[in-house]
């Protein structure tokens, strides 16, 4: 039985397990490979339709390339799911003293397994993933350092790898510091299934695991990515990713990346996506990292759909740009952390949203609502103290309208407005959380709006701009004609 009880017709499938398999076994079920490079080797005669990797392995140093379309790459058995590795340790031996330096140590002469073309990112670790090492912006501010550091004289290979002995806790023993020496865990260019895989520690800026073909993953992971975690072409399916953590201080991270040629029809569909990620400080902190970020070439394309996100310790959430016209659909799910100024949804040109069921500690910063029919409903969005809940700067192709309906928003302004004939529908929502504005409109506008319950203690809760015009409750009813049944 394979990964989830599915039945692996054992004479087409080869297995590898990196604790009890041999490299001089057959590649059965009962005879697994030992290393992924023999596994793959084997196969180029073969052409086996599945893949199981046993539970509990852990590769390094070997990179897993789907030969061909249809392939299926799974997990086998129960237990801690099988991980390809992009870490490398540096051994003792290459270790010497930096000249001129104090606490300086470094190892020369580093190189990737199936490094691209072009500088990517190196990073670094001690004692394994528990210290990953922050990078000094030189030597001198890597001999001052007094928390894990490191610094590299070129992400393009070979380069060197310094490290302050001093800041870092530990020895320069075998394998004790780690780096980024493997292009990526899994990489397909072809229509593949995979389940269960966790990949991590990539060099390649596209991500430990990338697909570049319309793919079915299931319950699969990468972490500790190097400005990307994770790279997904059109028109894959996703049913459980978890991504945990990136470090890329030459500029955003974008931990899961969808990028390609988009055509109708031809989206996402993302269920039980959880992204997690931490700040480093110095230059690269949370606000540099952007869950999710789709981009790419072609009209028309999507929908993208969310089901359940668990989005957290991120700067922007949802990010999409450079297609125009696509569909995005968010039901249910958790975006942000209470009190940071996160933005949930971030989009230049083109889309219109439907969101459903969301917890979002964050600003809707949403310039590219398109000219469609934008609605949100039964929702809780808090965004932090002094900032705005929709935050629409501008808008692709004006009129639009943004419908929000059985919601509780909080922060300074729940709608900050500020394009040419916005349309606004505001009903059963409350508001009470609200402490600057509750409307904030361009004029002309459209509004409707009833049943909602304002917060109190403000004399102007709303606002018309050009010229800009403060409103009382009442004179607001008066103006609009709406909110009759609303409170105040």
């Amino acid at each position: 039985m394979g990964f989830f009880g599915v039945l692996t017709p054992t004479e087409d499938a080869y297995w590898a397990d990196s604790v009890n398999g041999s490299d001089s076994n057959t590649g059965t079920q009962t005879a697994p490979f030992q290393s992924l490079t023999k596994l793959q080797s084997a196969d180029a005669a073969a052409n086996k339709s599945r893949w199981e990797l046993v539970t509990g392995s852990h590769w390094t140093g070997q990179q897993l390339t789907v030969p061909r379309a249809g392939m299926t790459i799974a997990a086998y058995g129960s237990g801690a799911k099988p991980i390809i590795d992009c870490g490398v340790g540096i051994t003792a031996v290459i270790w010497v003293k930096t000249g001129g330096y104090t606490n300086i140590y470094e190892a020369a002469g580093l190189t990737v397994v199936n490094a691209p073309g072009g500088a990517q990112w190196v990073n670094v670790w001690a004692n394994g993933i528990t210290h990953q090492l922050l990078r000094a912006a030189s030597l001198a501010a890597l001999d001052a350092a007094i928390v894990p550091t490191y610094f590299v004289d070129s992400d393009l290979p070979p380069f060197k790898v310094y490290v302050n002995l001093q800041a870092n806790p530990g020895s320069l023993a075998n394998g004790y510091v780690e780096y980024t020496g493997v292009s990526q865990g899994l990489s397909s260019l072809h229509s593949t299934t995979i389940i269960g895989i966790q990949t991590q520690r990539n060099f390649a800026n596209n991500g430990s695991l990338e697909v570049d073909a319309p793919s079915t993953l299931v319950n699969v992971q990468c972490d500790y990515g190097a400005k990307h975690n994770c790279l997904l072409a059109p028109g894959c399916t996703v049913y459980g990713m978890s991504l945990n953590y990136s470090y890329y201080a030459g500029g955003n991270a974008n931990m899961l990346i969808l990028f390609g040629t988009w055509a109708p029809g031809l989206g996402e569909i993302i269920n039980n996506l959880t992204i997690t990620n931490y700040g480093l400080g110095g230059t690269f902190d949370t606000s540099n990292v952007v869950g999710v970020y789709a981009h790419g070439a072609g009209s028309g394309g999507g929908p993208f759909y969310f089901s359940n996100p668990n989005i957290t310790g991120i700067g922007t959430a949802l990010a999409f740009e450079g297609e125009t016209t696509s569909a995005v659909t968010v039901v249910g799910g958790t975006i942000g952390t209470v009190g940071s100024p996160v933005q949930a949804a971030w989009t230049p040109g083109g889309y219109t949203w439907t969101i459903s069921n969301l917890n979002a500690y964050a600003t809707l910063n949403v310039g590219g609502f398109d000219s469609g029919y934008n609605k949100v409903t039964n929702s809780t969005l808090i965004a932090a103290p002094g900032h705005g809940v929709f935050y629409v700067p501008s808008v692709y192709a004006p009129p639009m309208t943004i419908d929000v309906q059985g919601s509780t928003l909080a922060g300074g302004v729940a709608f900050d407005i500020n394009y040419a004939n916005p349309i606004l529908v505001n009903s059963h929502n409350d508001l009470t959380g609200i402490t600057t504005y509750a409307i904030k409109i361009s004029s002309p506008f459209v509004y409707t709006g009833d049943y909602n319950t304002y917060y109190s203690g403000w004399t102007n809760l709303f606002a018309k701009q050009s010229p800009f015009t403060n409103y009382t409750f009442a004179q607001w009813q008066t103006l609009t004609g709406q909110d009759t049944h609303s409170t105040n």
